[in-house]
């Protein structure tokens, strides 16, 4: 839910491991990572069990601890996150910053489904989710 607790839905892409046929998610709340890197003592502290987990892509590529897509997804499942939302905040893909599939790339899928948004759809999520207490609601 956003700020005036209208529920958000956003146009996302399912990533590889995702069961078939089940992208349409929810949860509870929406937890942001803060610009923490991800697996820090100070980013599992301040996860939420039971929330969707907000990941900029740019956090993935700076995290030791998170060396691609699927590991990175992990790592918020084992801190409790039921979902994660990866918005693709690079420029990396043009001025659109847009959403694409992620891949496991040899590591092991997590155990929770992860799903790419825009750019622009991660800044709108953010605006709404302020404060961690948004949901969050998704599908492709």
């Amino acid at each position: 839910r956003d700020a005036v607790g209208e529920v958000s839905t956003l146009a996302a892409v399912p990533a590889a491991w995702n069961e078939r046929f089940a992208d349409g998610v929810s949860a509870p709340s929406l937890k942001e990572c803060g610009g923490l890197q991800l697996g820090t003592k100070d980013w599992k502290a301040q996860m939420v069990s039971g929330a969707a987990v907000l990941v900029e892509r740019s956090l993935i590529r700076k995290s030791p601890a998170a060396p691609d897509w699927a590991t990175a997804v992990g790592l918020a499942a084992a801190e409790g996150a039921v979902v994660v939302i990866v918005a693709n905040d690079l420029y990396d893909d043009g001025p659109q910053r847009p959403a694409f599939r992620m891949g496991v790339f040899g590591a092991s899928p997590p155990s929770v489904a992860g799903f790419m948004i825009s750019g622009g759809d991660g800044d709108r999520l953010r605006q709404g989710g302020r404060g961690g207490g948004g949901g969050a609601r998704g599908g492709g």
